[in-house]
């Protein structure tokens, strides 16, 4: 700011157009990049939730299998469409269409992010192969 003196007083005078310019100039600079890092943040906020999402559910669907195998003594698997039965004719099925897990036509679970769940059985292990959206595979293997 400037100062003129005349007749005794000092008089204030304003902003100089170059001071304004500049202060601007450097609120734009510090906005942008407070709105960079926000933006940065905010996706990988997004993608962080996405797959804690992803896991949680995955982590459901798995552990429902799990449960189902070790309550059954034997279980026969349908490879066409991957459902599992077990000794007294309990069934457990994930619907691709409907992306539900049935336990005996009942929806125990209304999915989100799985896309199809595949099991297969050697011997005494069971695979189950689950793939969800953004083409994340997830694998599990039980010994019976």
């Amino acid at each position: 700011m400037r100062r003129l003196s005349g007749r005794g007083k000092d008089m204030k005078k304003g902003f100089t157009l170059i001071e304004i310019i500049t202060a601007m100039a450097i609120t734009a600079i510090l906005l942008t990049m407070v709105l960079s890092i926000t933006l940065f943040s905010s996706k990988i906020l997004k993608k962080n939730n996405d797959n804690i999402k992803r896991f949680d559910e995955v982590s459901l669907v798995e552990a429902y299998y799990k449960k189902f195998l070790e309550s059954a003594k034997t279980i026969t698997i349908d490879y066409i469409d991957s459902s599992v039965t077990n000794e007294v004719g309990s069934t457990i099925f994930f619907d691709q269409d409907n992306k539900e897990l049935l336990i005996d036509s009942q929806m125990v679970l209304k999915t989100e992010v799985l896309e199809s769940i595949s099991v297969y059985k050697s011997d005494r292990l069971i695979t189950i192969q689950f793939r969800a959206i953004y083409n994340k595979n997830y694998t599990f293997y039980y010994f019976v």
